[in-house]
C-alpha cells in the first residue's frame, strides 16, 4: 500500500483511503448476497481479502481486484491437488 503525504502528519490519503474501503464493504450493490456464502466485487476497494459481513464468518476475496480470480482459482485447484496427493501417499505406503 502506497501511502502519499497529502497534509503535515501523512494521514489524509489513509484517511480517504478508509473511508472509501469502508463505503465499498458496506454497499450493498457490492456483495451478491450479504451471507455466509456471498461474493464479493468491488472495484473501489483495493484488498484482496475482505471480512465477511457476518462477524466470525472469516474472510472472503475480492473478485475485482487483479489477483482476485487466480486467488479463487489457486484456492479451488489446490485444495483437490494436495487431497490426491495424501491419498497417493498413504495408498502407496
Amino acid at each position: 500500500m502506497t501511502i502519499r503525504n497529502d497534509s503535515r502528519r501523512g494521514t489524509h490519503s489513509v484517511n480517504n483511503r478508509n473511508a472509501r474501503v469502508n463505503r465499498a464493504w458496506h454497499n450493498p450493490a457490492n456483495w451478491s448476497q450479504r451471507s455466509a456464502f456471498g461474493i464479493y466485487f468491488a472495484k473501489d476497494d483495493d484488498r484482496l481479502w475482505v471480512p465477511k459481513p457476518t462477524r466470525g464468518l472469516g474472510w472472503t476475496i475480492n473478485l475485482a481486484h487483479p489477483a482476485g480470480a487466480p486467488t479463487l482459482f489457486a484456492i479451488v485447484a489446490l485444495a483437490p491437488a494436495i487431497t490426491a496427493m495424501a491419498i497417493t501417499a498413504w495408498l502407496g505406503a
